[in-house]
């Protein structure tokens, strides 16, 4: 919001000065040092009312979510990467959907292209959110069927992503099975969560 962006601009407009300790703010950021950003003696005020060092400590806690979630992010990119080739091919419907689902993510081509080269980098990480990992999934079944065709390997590995997502295991089969239906009528993945809402549990 306007907050965030504010702070940034005061951060980029005072870490000339050498009060600044840009690897400490970096190792903030990344949750790696226990010094305290209370610590440092900064007595400007902020247009808000409150002192700097405080909108800091509000920015670093901002911060660590956005990276969890770009985290959570590539790991999709990685997993839809893993289904599209699970049959031996990886063929242009199936690098059209990837591309539009990683631009929506913020992935450029390049970082596509760095995904698919070292993916032993990127572990699972499981969205906490519900309707994440339920658009997660339907992203996983839409790549799997993109091509007209469902190879076994790409229904076992979207099998064991349902499950690792926390989908009840009875109920895998037919969630798979009722979302081909919904993406084979062009319904979304917002449309299609809500008729298959009692699978979900």
């Amino acid at each position: 919001g306007r907050s965030l962006a504010s702070l940034f601009l005061v951060l980029k407009r005072d870490f000339t000065s050498p009060i600044w300790d840009k690897k400490f703010l970096h190792q903030s950021i990344l949750g790696k040092t226990n010094r305290s950003i209370s610590n440092i003696p900064l007595a400007r005020s902020f247009p808000c009312g409150m002192h700097l060092t405080e909108n800091c400590m509000n920015l670093f806690q901002l911060l660590r979510p956005f990276k969890h979630r770009d985290a959570s992010a590539k790991s999709h990119i990685k997993n839809l990467i893993e289904v599209a080739e699970a049959d031996g091919h990886f063929v242009e419907v199936e690098k059209v959907l990837l591309k539009s689902i990683a631009k929506k993510n913020g992935f450029t081509e390049k970082q596509i292209s760095e995904i698919r080269k070292n993916p032993e980098e990127i572990k699972l990480e499981i969205p906490g959110d519900s309707k994440v990992r339920f658009h997660r999934l339907y992203d996983l079944i839409h790549m799997m069927s993109i091509d007209n065709e469902i190879h076994q390997n790409e229904m076992k590995l979207c099998t064991q992503l349902a499950l690792a997502f926390g989908y009840h295991r009875n109920n895998i089969q037919d969630l798979i099975k009722s979302t081909l239906s919904c993406i084979e009528y062009e319904r979304n993945a917002d449309d299609t969560m809500g008729r298959v809402i009692r699978l979900l549990a």
